[in-house]
């Protein structure tokens, strides 16, 4: 009974752990900081609404944000761009009450392609400026 009890225990060790080194693996791929400052008010200018530039490492055709701060604003918008400046994602919304949360969305405007360069461009709700969003992007 000691045996079985310990047999059961050690093989749902093994699958805990399994699972949890598969998804830092998954969650760590390709993931890079983000920190944007984007503004929607006639005559200002966004100050630095861009992500970082970064390689797809699979074939999944979604990307995930994932924001821990979000100052001067309720949300922040993104689309997804490839590295021809293309659109390549209608657009996915965080909410100030969806902090800590990684959000994903498709790529759901052509096709993103393993090993190509992506980049999200950050867009700030109506009537606000300097709306400034910090946390991880993922392609």
């Amino acid at each position: 009974m000691k045996k079985r009890k310990l047999l059961r225990s050690l093989v749902c060790g093994i699958v805990l752990l399994g699972s949890i080194g598969g998804f830092v693996s998954v969650a760590n791929a390709a993931t890079v900081s983000l920190n944007v400052t984007a503004s929607n008010v006639s005559g200002v200018t966004s100050k630095d609404p861009y992500s970082v530039m970064v390689s797809k490492t699979d074939d999944e055709q979604n990307f995930y944000i994932k924001l821990t701060s979000l100052t001067n604003g309720p949300s922040m918008s993104f689309m997804s761009f490839n590295s021809a400046d293309e659109q390549v994602s209608k657009t996915l919304t965080i909410e100030s009450s969806e902090l800590n949360q990684t959000k994903s969305h498709a790529y759901d405007v052509q096709t993103a392609l393993q090993g190509a360069s992506y980049y999200v461009y950050a867009m700030a709700p109506y009537g606000y400026s300097n709306v400034h969003g910090v946390g991880n992007y993922c392609p």
